[in-house]
């Protein structure tokens, strides 16, 4: 009997062992798979599988961020790093804040906001302040609202003056009541003096949503 319970127990840890390796084995194929693939939808659907292994994936993913030369493979892995919540990646994002690449900024800022890295916040300032990319802008605002940065304010402020009208609206709509009220219970897009109606709509609608 006891003879009997010792091998069922040497063969449990064989297969836990073997399963281990074998997802880290899975693992590591999706993540050459992402790396090698070209076609952006491809590459998303196999980064939605890399993203629902948790455990040693963001690591990975980290690691590949950070070394490959592909443009397109960086900012997909950003985006995966930040829907994985990969923390000890948020140095690399926020130096990847000063990439030339848009997307890598774009999606950096964003993973930064769903990491709630709140450390990331006078850096996503500084980008909001000289940003041109409107997809850039409302990522960074977005991010800056899941930090609750009040002290984005003055710069949210100073953006909302943008001739563009499509720029202050995404402003207005991506970015959360901890941004768009103030500590006083005040409408920021009052006091940012949004006179366009349609913009003030937005204003209105996000406001709506969010409480």
């Amino acid at each position: 009997m006891l003879g009997r319970a010792l091998l069922l127990l040497v063969y449990s840890a064989t297969a836990y062992t073997q399963s281990g390796a074998a997802q880290d084995f899975g693992t590591t194929s999706l993540i050459r798979q992402f790396r090698e693939t070209s076609a952006i939808p491809a590459k998303e659907q196999i980064l939605d599988r890399i993203t629902q292994r948790g455990g040693d994936a963001g690591k990975q993913l980290l690691g590949l961020a950070k070394t490959t030369d592909d443009a397109d493979t960086r900012w997909l892995a950003i985006r995966g790093l930040g829907m994985m919540r990969v923390r000890e990646a948020a140095p690399f994002l926020v130096d990847s804040l000063r990439s030339s690449e848009h997307y890598v900024r774009a999606n950096a800022a964003r993973a930064l906001g769903e990491i709630r890295y709140s450390a990331a916040t006078p850096f996503l300032i500084d980008l909001l302040s000289t940003e041109d990319d409107a997809g850039v802008i409302q990522q960074t605002a977005l991010a800056l609202g899941m930090i609750k940065a009040h002290d984005a304010l003055p710069v949210l402020k100073s953006r909302m003056s943008s001739p563009t009208l499509q720029t202050r609206c995404w402003l207005l709509d991506s970015t959360p009541q901890t941004i768009l009220v103030d500590r006083r219970g005040n409408p920021v897009w009052y006091q940012m003096g949004v006179l366009d109606s349609r913009a003030v709509g937005w204003g209105l609608s996000a406001l709506k949503n969010i409480r």
